[in-house]
C-alpha cells in the first residue's frame, strides 16, 4: 500500500511539472511573438517607403490581442493616409504599454 501511494505521488508530481513547463513555454512563445510583431511594426513605420494601410492596421490588430478598438483603428487609418509617422509611433508605444506580453529588447 505504501508503495502504491508513493507511485501515485510521483506520477502526480511529474504531471504537474509537465503542465507547469507547458504553461511557461506557451508564455515565452507569446512574449516572443508579440515582441517580434512590435519590432517589425516599428521598423516598418520608420522606413521611408509609402505606408501600406492594411499592413499597419494588421500590426496594430496583432498587438491588441483581442481585436482592434474601432476608434484606434480609425486613428491609425487616418495617420497612415496622412503619412503621420510620429502619431503612428506614439500609438504603437501606447499599444506596447497596454500589451503586457511585449518586452523591450
Amino acid at each position: 500500500m505504501k508503495e502504491i501511494n508513493r507511485m501515485i505521488w510521483i506520477i502526480c508530481i511529474v504531471l504537474i511539472s509537465i503542465w507547469a513547463l507547458q504553461l511557461y513555454r506557451d508564455r515565452c512563445f507569446k512574449i516572443e511573438y508579440y515582441t517580434d510583431v512590435s519590432d517589425k511594426a516599428l521598423l516598418y513605420i520608420r522606413e521611408e517607403k509609402k505606408l501600406n494601410p492594411e499592413r499597419v492596421i494588421h500590426f496594430f490588430d496583432q498587438l491588441s490581442g483581442e481585436g482592434l478598438n474601432p476608434e484606434l483603428g480609425r486613428e491609425v487609418f487616418e495617420s497612415v493616409f496622412a503619412d503621420d509617422r510620429q502619431n503612428l509611433l506614439m500609438l504603437l508605444a501606447k499599444m506596447k504599454e497596454k500589451n503586457a506580453l511585449v518586452k523591450d529588447k
